[in-house]
């Protein structure tokens, strides 16, 4: 549930890539009756032929578990359920496999809206299911509608031109920005953030702009809600809009034109009408903020403690409803509003209320005292069983008639909405993988769920920026662990199972975010602070840090090591044979270029003047190879879009004194290293880039003369790659992590 802001800002285009399958050497649908049969026909698996081998490589699921924030549901009469992420699209449940399932692949996207140069994030602004008819989905991705009839195996684009359609904005979590007519799956209305509703009536061949709704005062867009009682004729004639800081207008003939009923509800919140007709909202955050519309009339109704957010209404027995806050507390009425329950507590570690996870054991364990609230559904299907999306997972409760404590269970498996940072790859083998929002995760079995992550569940929201295992010692690791003022950086002496927090930190990163830090031995680390922080050593486990002497280089204002938080920077390497030796990277002129320290970062001297490669004072790495002094590889590849700069992978191998560019390698995004093949004497080396002008996950295993490509878009997932890392006591395992959907491993068989 990383802030808005900086998730957005992070995930500036999330891409696509095409698959494809060659070596290039001597150059440096049919309709699905239920969700479950639509389920099977998308494979978990990708095989991708790999003919230097003559064996098969394929791309399975990491399995870390949800992590981000769902941010609405939708559940038909059937029982058919979506859920929509702000970062790793949409899912679609199967019953038969008992987990969620991606409903935006590359099996089940257009090929032309679904590629490098096309997609741009990977969030769902809104998903609806026809509830007529629940092959017919709509879902709003790209600032383009997309169709399907036949439970998401397959979308088509509409005809609606682009809209605003943030999905990662402030007001992801407010309602229903989309809604299906209740008895024709044909008509549907889009709310724009913008320019207020559009209407089809057609399926999406074609659409209207019914401009009598004014468009919102602010790019929390439009809500909507049928009155499903007046369905007659084919049509559901009540309709319901609202437009943020405009009000509540209401259609009786299907949307053909507006009245507004309301000039004092203008920034209405949930808005749901129940099975007698009448309109239920929160409006805003003031406190006792239900508000229902019966027979021309606003009638103020519910606790009058706290303000609420999401209303859910149990279909067949409108005298149940459900109101719950911004952080999960709820509440009951069993007479249709007019009485009221204390409100229940979600979480109570020590007391009667609790949180299972038998499906992804670290839900439960994580510090999540708050559950940030998407949005609740009671199930049509199910008598008195409510769904929860929230900020780390799906959960659903039954939920109790007197507060005697109840539990939320999780329904989580098959979401996977972390967002990579990087993974450290140590030569014993396996990684540890550092996100945002919950920090770190020993990968021990990439089958296996974790049941706890690091360093502790002490806070909701920390996130792991940077590590490095020590040169001396490969079970020694070190990470960057922070937050707006939480910080939990540390080291692990067992590989990333247990996490000590560090004995101080330097003096300048209480107020700063993020930035890189490498490891020489297991007492020698560097630390360089981003939002134009400075350069820190430490030579006793991080006791007490220095700051290292960098003559000519500002250490106030904008210092060139990292000037923003959310950008994929690792200015810092230590060598990996040579103790002591470290290598940083500046990107500001006139003192642009290569710094290398060997002293333990005590002192550092300028080795190479000017721009290792194009603009490097956005994303860009620096790495060190494992047991080859002074070789070097640098990054500074997605910037936006598809090979928009044409940046070159660089290598160095007399410790950064001098680089060249790696033959036909073009706009790498991320690199790394796993054990070679028998024989090799160097690691292979895996790189998210072009080669010869073609995207995909490339492996060389003869020090970059060469290249396999292991396809372009492992488990189907068109989002952004961040880091990639082979394994050091596999060859040909390796381990790709996504902007916005957790992580990937491949394998030959």
């Amino acid at each position: 549930m990383t802030n808005a802001l900086s998730r957005r800002v992070l995930i500036t285009r999330s891409l696509a890539f095409g698959a494809s399958t060659l070596v290039l050497s001597g150059c440096g649908s049919s309709s699905a009756q239920d969700s479950s049969a639509t389920a099977e026909k998308r494979p978990t698996t990708k095989q991708v032929a790999v003919p230097t081998t003559g064996t098969t490589f394929s791309w399975n699921p990491l399995n870390i578990g949800a992590g981000g924030w769902v941010t609405g549901l939708d559940l038909a009469r059937d029982g058919t359920k979506v859920v929509r992420c702000d970062l790793s699209g949409a899912y679609i449940w199967s019953d038969t496999k008992a987990q969620w399932m991606p409903l935006l692949t590359s099996s089940s996207m257009p090929a032309s809206e679904w590629g490098s140069d096309k997609v741009g994030v990977s969030g769902v602004y809104e998903i609806a299911i026809a509830p007529s008819n629940s092959s017919r989905i709509y879902v709003v991705f790209n600032n383009r509608v997309f169709r399907s009839d036949d439970k998401g195996a397959t979308f088509t684009k509409t005809a609606l031109a682009p809209i605003s359609a943030d999905e990662n904005d402030p007001f992801r979590m407010f309602g229903k920005k989309m809604a299906v007519d209740p008895v024709n799956p044909d008509i549907v209305f889009v709310g724009c953030q913008t320019t207020g509703l559009y209407i089809s009536r057609d399926g999406g061949a074609s659409w209207t702009h019914q401009t009598s709704i004014p468009n919102p005062g602010t790019k929390s867009g439009v809500r909507i809600a049928f009155d499903a009682t007046s369905s007659a004729s084919g049509t559901t004639p009540v309709v319901y809009v609202s437009s943020q800081g405009a009000g509540i207008y209401r259609s009786t003939n299907g949307g053909a034109s507006f009245t507004q009923i309301s000039s004092t509800l203008v920034n209405p919140q949930h808005m749901v009408c129940d099975s007698s007709g009448q309109l239920w909202l929160t409006n805003g955050t003031d406190v006792g903020n239900v508000r229902r519309y019966s027979a021309g009339a606003w009638t103020t109704v519910g606790p009058s403690s706290r303000a609420v957010k999401s209303i859910a209404i149990e279909p067949g027995n409108s005298a149940h409803i459900v109101l719950a806050d911004d952080g999960g507390t709820i509440t009951q009425s069993f007479d249709g509003g007019a009485t009221w329950t204390d409100f229940y507590w979600p979480n109570y570690p020590a007391g009667s209320g609790k949180r299972v996870a038998t499906d992804i054991p670290w839900l439960a364990w994580t510090n999540e005292g708050y559950m940030s609230n998407g949005d609740m559904q009671f199930d049509p299907t199910v008598p008195n069983k409510l769904y929860f999306a929230e900020g780390i997972g799906v959960w659903w409760t039954n939920p109790p008639t007197t507060y005697t404590g109840f539990s939320w269970n999780s329904q989580s498996k098959g979401i996977e909405q972390l967002v990579t940072n990087t993974f450290v790859a140590p030569p014993t083998g396996g990684v540890v993988y550092l996100a945002w929002d919950r920090p770190v995760f020993k990968i021990t079995d990439p089958t296996v769920f974790p049941s706890t992550h690091g360093p502790n569940n002490k806070s909701s929201i920390v996130c792991g920026w940077s590590g490095d295992y020590a040169t001396d010692n490969s079970s020694f690791i070190v990470a960057m662990m922070n937050f707006w003022g939480v910080d939990q950086s540390g080291y692990s002496t067992d590989g990333g199972a247990t996490w000590s927090q560090f004995g101080s930190l330097p003096p300048e990163v209480p107020g700063k975010i993020g930035g890189s830090i490498a490891a020489s031995s297991s007492n020698n680390f560097v630390w360089v602070t981003n939002n134009n922080g400075n350069v820190w050593y430490t030579n006793d486990r991080g006791s007490t840090w220095n700051q290292s002497s960098i003559p000519g280089v500002p250490t106030t204002g904008e210092t060139g090591w990292g000037w923003a938080y959310y950008l994929q920077r690792q200015a810092v390497a230590a060598d990996k044979v040579n103790l002591g030796t470290f290598y940083l990277y500046n990107y500001l002129a006139p003192y642009t270029g290569l710094y290398r320290s060997t002293n333990g970062g005590a002192t550092f001297s300028k080795v190479y003047s000017g721009e290792i490669a194009a603009f490097s004072g956005y994303n860009a790495k620096l790495y060190a190879v494992p047991g080859k002094a002074g070789h070097l590889f640098f990054t500074s590849g997605w910037q936006d879009g598809a090979n928009p700069s044409q940046t070159s992978l660089m290598r160095s191998t007399d410790g950064g004194q001098s680089w060249t560019a790696v033959p036909n390698v073009l706009e790498c995004y991320a690199c790394g290293f796993g054990a070679g093949p028998a024989g090799s004497t160097y690691p292979s080396i895996y790189i998210a880039g072009y080669v010869s002008g073609t995207w995909g996950i490339w492996r060389s295993d003869d020090n970059a003369a060469s290249w396999t490509n292991l396809g372009g878009m492992p488990l189907g997932k068109g989002d952004m790659i961040k880091s990639i890392a082979g394994d050091m006591g596999t060859y040909g395992k390796v381990y790709v992590g996504f902007a916005g959907s957790g992580c990937a491993y491949g394998a030959l068989a």
